[in-house]
């Protein structure tokens, strides 16, 4: 899967190869291959280990992209092409995965109304299950994957578009 991404005002082209259960992933960055193991270490907080050094990464949501803080330096990343991704504008939220996983199981569809905390999907990665949840009241707009689709942090796996009364939470 190619991906173009903008780090810091710099596009990079990244392609993934193949990846594991143990977390394990092979790729391409700007045409360099790398084998890198991710190990989710806290909510927002991942390792990433390349040869025999661990890099401690943390990682945050925003609707302009997504930021990366490593090695005290923080850079913004945004995804402009692959899979349908996360971009700002609307009212509506999208739901996407904190780190590379597979779909277990969609506990919502398009049109269904839902409270805030509600489930929606369940991911695995490196045998460990997590359940995303929806981040206030609204109604699905669009559910993006299916189970066993193997996805990725800014993939839009479900998009829910707020009550009026909800936005404001």
């Amino acid at each position: 899967m190619r991906h173009q991404l903008e780090i810091r005002a710099e596009l990079q082209s990244v392609e993934v190869h193949t990846t594991d259960e143990q977390g394990s992933w092979e790729l391409s960055i700007d045409g360099q291959r790398h084998r890198l193991q991710l190990a989710q270490a806290g909510a927002g907080h991942l390792r990433l280990r390349r040869g025999d050094r661990w890099l401690d990464c943390w990682v945050a949501r925003t609707p302009n992209g997504t930021w990366v803080w490593a090695e005290g330096r923080a850079r913004l990343v945004r995804e402009l092409s692959g899979r349908r991704r996360g971009a700002a504008g609307g009212q509506g939220q999208r739901v996407t995965p904190s780190m590379p996983a597979v779909v277990v199981s969609l506990a919502v569809e398009p049109g269904q109304g839902v409270q805030k905390g509600q489930a929606l999907l369940v991911i695995s990665a490196m045998k460990m299950e997590t359940t995303l949840v929806a981040p206030y009241a609204g109604i699905v707009q669009a559910v993006s994957t299916e189970v066993g689709a193997k996805v990725a942090p800014g993939d839009v796996l479900v998009e829910i578009e707020a009550h009026q009364e909800a936005s404001h939470d």
